[in-house]
């Protein structure tokens, strides 16, 4: 079941990274599954790469909407970078 879905765009900001620090293309928008509208944490949802992971948003500064980004499949670390939500 779906609370509420939150709106995340990836950006380039620092660059994106694999679990093994390797650097990626930026990944598309997705959106994730959350308990409220300002979850930090969700799943991720729709047919997206991260589908079915976990993404975990660390805000920058309080007021701006962007966010250091985690994405963790059973508990691994998979992939990060930088986003707007």
């Amino acid at each position: 079941m779906i609370g509420h879905l939150r709106h995340v765009k990836p950006i380039y900001g620092w660059g994106w990274v694999n679990a093994d620090g390797a650097t990626r293309d930026t990944p598309v928008p997705f959106r994730l599954s959350c308990d409220h509208a300002n979850a930090l944490e969700g799943t991720v949802v729709d047919t997206h790469e991260f589908s079915g992971a976990t993404a975990h948003l660390s805000p920058r500064h309080t007021t701006d909407g962007y966010f250091n980004v985690e994405i963790r499949r059973n508990a691994a670390p998979i992939a990060q970078g930088y986003a707007e939500a």
